[in-house]
């Protein structure tokens, strides 16, 4: 009678297992993005742009850039979306994002340093 008790609470265990570890599956069709350029230093004279897009299923919570006085965010910029700023004296660049992509969607972040005839860029991307 023990034997068949505990083969009872065995199977039980089993498939409770089966159903939480499926619910978890299902919610891996998400995919929490936090994430960021690499850092630059723009040169004095340089313009800035900053970028966000998405493709496919994608929202982004906020955008969080380096402008010339110090952090700038925005809160649920609308895809897609960009800011470009003028850097008189030089600076930090770098800009990162906060977001979701689902169903094969994918997030583009990406900065632009434009000074004196030359380019600098940073691109990268978050998806499921």
């Amino acid at each position: 009678m023990k034997n068949s008790n505990l083969s009872k609470w065995g199977l039980a265990f089993v498939v409770c297992f089966y159903i939480v570890s499926g619910c978890s599956k299902s919610s891996s069709s998400n995919n929490q993005c936090n994430f960021s350029t690499g850092n630059a230093t723009a040169p004095s004279g340089a313009q800035v742009t900053y970028s966000a897009s998405g493709a496919g299923s994608v929202s982004l919570s906020s955008v969080t850039y380096q402008g010339v006085n110090g952090m700038v965010k925005v809160s649920n910029p609308s895809l897609p979306w960009s800011a470009s700023i003028d850097f008189p004296n030089g600076g930090n660049v770098g800009v990162s994002a906060v977001g979701a992509a689902s169903n094969g969607g994918v997030i583009t972040l990406a900065y632009g340093i434009s000074a004196s005839g030359s380019f600098n860029a940073d691109t990268v991307a978050c998806g499921h």
